[in-house]
């Protein structure tokens, strides 16, 4: 037997040696070989990412952790968590311990500029220098002297829906919507690249004008700049992950919201009253009074822990020298998360976790539920910075639309249907939104 034969066959042997002896290591002698899960999950990452390319991975990791219990190892070097305590120690900022840093494996939704990181992915000191400079225009009383800005919007959202309504149908995804979403996987990098070029060219306009007294975020982010060492590049690629961020992920939480009031009538009833009965006139409904609307404020709640906007955990890396994650001792350079579904549907943590229950936010009934398992925004150093400008358009919308329309559904909206692990859904770092079909009819006064 020549070389020429004998090189293939040594060539195969050691490939194969290898992945063999892998899947041993990662099964008997990796440091997280004592956690609970999956053999094939423990041996491989390819169930986690044929999940995750089905569009099914956090609902998946719910019904692993229903099976093995708080924390799962969901990966050879991945585990997930579902807790409360988890939340702070993986997210939160704990005096003595070093922060856990995004695992490598994440990927800006906005194209990289050389040098310039977004608010998300820099490091820990650039990350807190632009959060310093960016936070001045989410706090509440920038977003008061905002609320005009997004009233406008709300307007032309509900001038939308009452031409709409002429037309007996309303349908809240667009074909357009569709195919641009069909068209993502593959080319995903020309959007990134195209969303950069448009928000970089309305942003360098809008600096262009920086002496206006236009108060928005702009003109906020502009007095903090020179005090905060804030780049030209690092607003332009904030900008356009603002829209990024601030667009779908509000979105998602008023779909997955209207879905659930279609399926409990009762629920939406109880919420058109108490928005009708409040006000006299459109013109009354401001961010300040929708903010003392106790079941709107419950349903939006509900809405967020029962349809998280990003149902899948955010990826962290267990610093080198390890720490501690809820109770348990996990080695450096280990891929942490909680997931945001298995979090919030979690018996432990919720009562009745998967049913629809606004008044699990007001009722006593409910206090041994253990609410901050419902992290929608994250929490710690890296939470959202624009939680408050979520809220306010999410109370802006719902109390303006429901104002003037009654929305009943078409179809039962059963492709939203919550019955067998949302058959019908899917995820990816957000939730693709399938159709919701309503009709919307002016109210008459």
């Amino acid at each position: 037997m020549g070389i020429s034969t004998v090189a293939p066959l040594l060539a195969l042997f050691v490939a194969v040696s290898s992945i063999v002896w892998g899947i041993v290591y990662n099964l008997y002698f990796h440091p997280l070989a004592k956690f609970p899960g999956p053999r094939l999950n423990a041996a491989s990452s390819l169930p986690g990412i044929f999940a995750l390319l089905k569009g099914r991975l956090p609902l998946e990791n719910k019904k692993l952790h229903e099976k093995y219990g708080s924390v799962v190892r969901v990966s050879p070097n991945e585990l997930a968590f579902n807790s409360v305590q988890a939340w702070e120690d993986i997210y939160g900022h704990r005096p003595g311990h070093t922060n856990m840093h995004k695992d490598p494996i994440h990927v800006g939704s906005v194209e990289a500029v050389q040098g310039v990181s977004t608010l998300t992915m820099s490091d820990d000191d650039n990350h807190a220098r632009q959060r310093r400079a960016l936070a001045h225009s989410f706090s509440q009383k920038a977003l008061l002297e905002q609320e005009y800005i997004v009233k406008r919007y709300v307007d032309q959202l509900i001038t939308g829906a009452i031409e709409q309504a002429t037309r007996r149908f309303a349908a809240a995804g667009s074909l357009t919507q569709r195919i641009l979403f069909n068209m993502i996987p593959a080319r995903v990098r020309g959007y990134r690249s195209e969303h950069l070029r448009r928000s970089r060219a309305k942003c360098l306009q809008r600096l262009e004008n920086g002496n206006s007294q236009h108060k928005d975020f702009i003109w906020y982010i502009l007095k903090q700049r020179e005090k905060h060492d804030l780049k030209q590049d690092e607003i332009i690629v904030n900008s356009a992950l603002f829209i990024v961020a601030g667009s779908e992920t509000t979105a998602n939480l008023l779909s997955g919201l209207f879905a659930r009031l279609i399926w409990n009538p009762d629920k939406y009833q109880r919420l058109v009253d108490e928005i009708r009965s409040s006000f006299k006139s459109e013109d009354e409904i401001v961010y300040e009074k929708l903010s003392k609307l106790t079941y709107l404020n419950a349903c939006i709640e509900e809405g967020l822990r029962i349809h998280p906007p990003v149902p899948t955990g955010l990826l962290r890396t267990v610093p080198k020298e390890g720490d501690t994650i809820d109770g348990q001792w996990i080695p450096g350079g280990t891929s942490v998360a909680v997931g945001g579904w298995a979090a919030s549907h979690n018996p432990v943590n919720f009562r009745d976790c998967d049913s629809f229950i606004p008044e699990r936010w007001l009722d006593k009934a409910y206090d041994t539920d253990y609410k901050k398992a419902a992290q929608p925004f994250s929490l710690g150093p890296r939470g959202c910075i624009g939680r408050h400008l979520s809220y306010m358009e999410m109370r802006l919308i719902l109390g303006r639309l429901l104002y003037s329309f009654d929305v009943v559904s078409t179809d039962g909206a059963w492709q939203w249907d919550p019955e067998g692990e949302m058959k019908n859904m899917r995820a990816f770092m957000t939730w693709e939104k399938p159709d919701l079909n309503a009709k919307v009819k002016l109210v008459q006064r």
